[in-house]
């Protein structure tokens, strides 16, 4: 799995085996009037809490969230908060372009998650580009699904 990331033709084997072992997750949860509306700050902390909720049941530890938007990230640290978790930010020296990454580990009692924000990929994006940032800082162990 380790090479999934890299790789420009994933084998059906590697397909399976991320399609199997990941979950995607819409944050925004209720449609948007039209498709340049943006997320309101409501909208986020109701789908931050959601997310929260589902990642605690899941047992998720890391995360892969698209879009940088500051709304965003000030929704998750409030969400946070009022349910009683600690949100940690790590220094990212890496740019990516003009973007800069974001990682926010949220911890609750004894678990701990990784969220990682890398540009969404509808926006000038690039795997390439991004990749290295997922890899670096999403670590994966072969015994270890994505």
């Amino acid at each position: 799995m380790i090479e999934l990331y890299q790789a420009y033709a994933p084998s059906e084997e590697q397909k399976l085996a991320l399609w199997s072992s990941v979950a995607y997750h819409n944050l925004v949860l209720d449609p948007l009037n039209s498709l340049g509306a943006r997320p309101s700050y409501s909208q986020y902390m109701k789908g931050w809490n959601e997310l929260l909720e589902l990642a605690r049941l899941m047992e998720v530890d890391q995360a892969i969230i698209y879009g940088l938007e500051s709304k965003k990230i000030d929704a998750l640290a409030e969400t946070a908060k009022r349910r009683g978790s600690l949100l940690e930010r790590s220094p990212m020296p890496t740019k990516v372009g003009r973007s800069r990454p974001k990682l926010i580990t949220i911890r609750h009692g004894d678990r701990a998650m990784k969220l990682l924000f890398i540009r969404h990929p509808s926006a000038f994006f690039s795997w390439r580009k991004w990749a290295p940032v997922i890899r670096e800082h999403l670590p994966i162990q072969e015994n270890q699904s994505v």
